[in-house]
This record gives C-alpha cells, structure tokens and sequence, in this order.
C-alpha cells in the first residue's frame, strides 16, 4: 500500500473508532488489506465526515439523511457545530492522541512561550466565536504565558483557502501571523502546496473527537473549553 494511503486509512480507521479501539487499531493499521482500504474508501465517499449517516438529498431546506444500513430515514435541519457556538461551554477530558506513525507534529503550528504550558487549540477562519480564539492567540499576555499549539480546520471554501495558505507556506509561522492579524482576509488558491497536511486535518481532528469549534483544550488541566476561553487563561 501507497505510504499516503495508508495515512489515510490509519486516520479514518481513527476517527471512527471509539478512543480504547483506536489504540489497537493504530498499532495494526499496516496490517489493512488493500480491499479493505477500497471499503473505507468507498463509504467515506458517501457521507458527510464525522456524520455517520449519508446525505441524501435537501428538500425545502431540510437535509434528508439515512443511516448506516439505510433502514432508516431522517428529515430535519442539519446543524455542523464546526460552523461554531453561540455559548461557552468546558468539559474534563482527555483527548486521543495521534499515533506517531501519522506525525502528528505536523498538524500544528506552534506559537507563544515554548516553555510555557501547553494549550492545543482547533478552530478555523470564519466560525462563530473564533474571533475570540484569534484575539487571545494574538495578545502578548497570553503568548507570554502559553505554548500554543493550533490546528487550522475546515468545512467550506474560505475556510479551505486559509488552511491551505497556512500549512502550505514555506514559513507557517509568519502565514498564521498574517492569518491572526486578518482572519477574515480572502486567500487565493495554492495549486503547488507541498504538502499534504490540509487534506488530512478533518481525519485528524474527528480522530482527537474534536466536536465543536472554536476548541482549546489545556493538557494539565484535561480541560477542553468550547467557546471563548480567556476566561479560563
């Protein structure tokens, strides 16, 4: 199997695996057949990541979905909170970690304190709240105090553009500086990005049960805060 491949598959295999089977599914992911790859493939292609149901069709504004063995139907408004929240909210958890046979290093980019506490943050460009997020990683306060480690996602062209002007710019620092400054600028294109990161960030982030933005999660406090965090900073 194609080393991109089978990237692919240890991150879906992830991501829909609950935490406890993720671990054994990333330690035997190089065993995965090539049929099986095909079959993850192939039903990845039928749904909306991270849903677990596929869109048939949208009628009169309301998206008609169907379950995995299609015995059942859903009518309804579709809500994707990766669009963003309206209210904060905190959680204790711990999130999944990424084997390190996906590098998971290479999903994030890191500013602020390198020897300050470690903060994970995902959000993308254009989410409710995440104006938020932005003027905290920009103030000097906090970059002071935190290592900031983020991961750009997306759910729609804009915010697809900005992803990919940041992971794929030879400097990503100073790109996410420009991204800070201006989040909600218009990026064109990048048709020679060298690297495949933006393509599997979404794989990433449903594999750490990322399940609304904005996210900053505080690792020694296992706190996860969704929402505005700088009243927990």
């Amino acid at each position: 199997m194609k080393p991109m491949n089978l990237l692919m598959t240890a991150l879906f295999a992830l991501s829909i695996a609950s935490p406890s089977m993720a671990q054994v599914m990333s330690a035997s992911s190089s065993n995965i057949s090539d049929d099986m790859h095909k079959a993850m493939v192939s039903a990845l292609k039928q749904q909306k990541e991270g849903l677990g149901m596929r869109v048939l069709s949208v009628e009169d504004g309301q998206h008609v979905l169907s379950g995995g063995n299609g015995r059942y139907i859903i009518k309804g408004n579709l809500t994707d909170l990766w669009d963003g929240v309206s209210n904060t909210g905190t959680m204790k958890e711990t999130l999944p970690t990424l084997p390190p046979m996906v590098n998971p290093s290479r999903f994030f980019v890191n500013i602020g304190n390198p020897k300050g506490e470690k903060v994970l943050v995902f959000l993308k460009s254009n989410c409710s709240m995440c104006d938020t997020v932005f003027d905290v990683l920009s103030s000097p306060i906090y970059r002071d105090k935190y290592s900031f480690d983020i991961m750009l996602l997306s759910n729609d062209e804009k915010s697809k553009l900005a992803a990919e002007y940041v992971y794929c710019a030879d400097d990503q620092i100073d790109a996410l500086e420009t991204l800070l400054a201006n989040p909600q600028a218009s990026f064109n294109q990048n048709d020679s990005c060298a690297v495949d990161t933006p393509a599997l960030t979404t794989k990433a982030a449903m594999a750490m049960n990322i399940r609304a933005l904005p996210m900053v999660h505080i690792k020694s406090q296992s706190l996860s805060i969704i929402g505005d965090p700088s009243a927990f900073l």
